[in-house]
């Protein structure tokens, strides 16, 4: 799901798998190339148009990833800014997910900042300038929304 395409991507895909195996057979590979034929741009995180990093991560291997994330905002008159570590732990080296930031206001909107492409046990560090915010920053999120399969 994303706000540009919602779920509509998904959903092609599996009238497609329907439409294409109906009374016939259908094996992983099989699904694997209908939900490429319909794959949205932001999971083509190798750029090759394939979802290798997912069906590695998720259906041929048994990892579970745990997230983390801990974030400090600062202001400068009305521009906000936030320094974050987003960690991912308890996977193999080539285990790789994009992994959805979120950050909650303090009027408890939440908005999802970016997508960050992690391959093994690593931790990403970064300052962002966030602009103006409606609300006041409260906390940074990750699998807000269950976006992914994690402890």
């Amino acid at each position: 799901w994303s706000n540009q395409y919602g779920d509509t991507p998904f959903k092609q895909a599996m009238h497609d798998l329907v439409s294409s195996y109906t009374n016939k057979p259908a094996t992983t590979e099989d699904f694997k190339a209908v939900m490429e034929r319909h794959m949205p741009p932001w999971l083509d995180i190798d750029r090759n148009h394939r979802l290798d990093w997912f069906f590695n991560a998720y259906v041929y291997d048994t990892a579970i990833p745990k997230y983390s994330v801990a974030g400090e905002f600062s202001k400068s008159g009305a521009e906000t800014e936030v320094h974050f570590k987003l960690s991912q732990n308890q996977v193999p080296s080539d285990f790789e997910m994009l992994v959805p930031l979120y950050l909650q206001t303090e009027d408890n909107h939440v908005i999802l900042l970016g997508r960050a492409k992690m391959i093994g046990t690593t931790t990403i560090e970064q300052t962002v300038k966030l602009g103006k915010l409606p609300s006041d920053a409260k906390q940074l999120l990750v699998n807000y929304n269950f976006d992914l399969l994690t402890e």
